[in-house]
């Protein structure tokens, strides 16, 4: 997760400056590298909320570095989803 992000803005800024004419290829790599970190971003969020579960605490009660780690990295799964849709609907209104 170094990258946290600048992967899927990288697409999403390809995708604001397309020109019609001379679409760039698919950048199937990169796309692959984002999925790759929602991937782990889901893996991290599963051992924190097996943690807590583990702990036997009601999830509303987490520790605040527990709840805002969940929140951190749904919220980055999201974001990288969003940047992705973006990415492949501007290709497709390209075409």
């Amino acid at each position: 997760m170094s990258a946290f992000g600048r992967t899927a803005i990288e697409l999403a800024r390809e995708a604001a400056s397309m020109d019609t004419e001379n679409m760039p290829i698919y950048k199937e790599d990169v796309v692959a590298q984002v999925l790759d970190e929602c991937q782990e971003h889901n893996r991290a969020l599963l051992d924190i909320l097996s943690k807590v579960h583990q702990s036997g605490v009601d999830w509303r009660d987490t520790e605040a570095n527990d709840a805002s780690s969940i929140l951190l990295h749904h919220e980055s799964i999201l974001r990288n989803k969003r940047l992705l849709l973006g990415y492949v609907y501007a290709r497709l209104q390209a075409i």
